[in-house]
C-alpha cells in the first residue's frame, strides 16, 4: 500500500468479530488527523503470524496508548 498516504495497521487481540483470532486492519491516515478504515484485514489463532505479516510488510511496532480499547494490542506504521 504505497499510494502516498500513511498506512496504519491496528493490531487486535480477539476481537468480537472474530473471537477466535488476532487481526491486523488497515487504516488510511487522512489529512484532518483522523483515519478511514480500509477493507484490508489478516486474521489469524496466532499472534506470531500476525507479527511475521507486520515484519514482512517492513513496519514498524508501536505500543499500544493507554487509552486504546483494551483488545488493541499495538498499532504498526
Amino acid at each position: 500500500m504505497s499510494d502516498g498516504h500513511l498506512w496504519i495497521w491496528v493490531v487486535y487481540d480477539h476481537p468480537r468479530d472474530y473471537p477466535e483470532h488476532y487481526v491486523a486492519r488497515a487504516q488510511r491516515g487522512l489529512a484532518d488527523g483522523l483515519t478511514a478504515v480500509s477493507g484490508s484485514a489478516f486474521a489469524s489463532p496466532n499472534y506470531e503470524d500476525i507479527e511475521a505479516f507486520m515484519i514482512a510488510k517492513g513496519l514498524t511496532r508501536l505500543d499500544r496508548h493507554p487509552d486504546d480499547d483494551p483488545v488493541i494490542l499495538e498499532t504498526c506504521i
